[in-house]
């Protein structure tokens, strides 16, 4: 089976189990499946980002931020994560 018809799959399949769950409609269009957390970031990174954009990250931060960053000529700004007690 192609790579691209399991992840189709798992995108339905994920929708009508948040439906389930969640008691909400959730249909496989809403459903975005992607290579790990890196490939999610990167992809709305660059949808979202164009050279020159801006890009709040926190800090600590996980280091695709500051790889991306450079690799596509934003302009990172960081914030401090608040230390819960």
């Amino acid at each position: 089976m192609h790579h691209i018809t399991i992840f189709k799959i798992t995108e339905f399949v994920i929708g009508k189990y948040i439906c389930f769950i969640c008691l909400c409609l959730v249909c496989s269009q809403d459903v975005f499946m992607t290579c790990g957390t890196h490939g999610g970031l990167e992809l709305c990174v660059r949808v979202l980002c164009e050279p020159g954009s801006t890009l709040l990250v926190p800090r600590p931060c996980y280091p695709f931020y500051q790889y991306q960053g450079d690799g596509m000529g934003l302009n990172l700004k960081y914030y401090n994560l608040l230390v819960m007690p």
